[in-house]
């Protein structure tokens, strides 16, 4: 949330660009939980309404690491 209690918007580029870092940075995915808590800046909810499931965010941004 914003400080105006306005819900941050997020787009499915964003998504996969903040999951990619997070990859890079961690040699990893990040587990369910880390993004259930929000540690990556979204919940799964986001994740949810722009991809079908978390492995599809997970493809998604190991496919754009693979074409970098």
């Amino acid at each position: 949330m914003h400080m105006r209690g306005v819900a941050k918007k997020f787009d499915k580029e964003k998504l996969i660009d903040i999951t990619c870092e997070f990859i890079k940075k961690n040699n990893r995915v990040p587990r369910f939980k880390e993004v259930n808590t929000r540690d990556l800046g979204f919940s799964n909810g986001t994740v949810y309404r722009n991809f079908k499931n978390l492995g599809e965010l997970w493809n998604k941004a190991y496919l754009k690491l693979e074409d970098k």
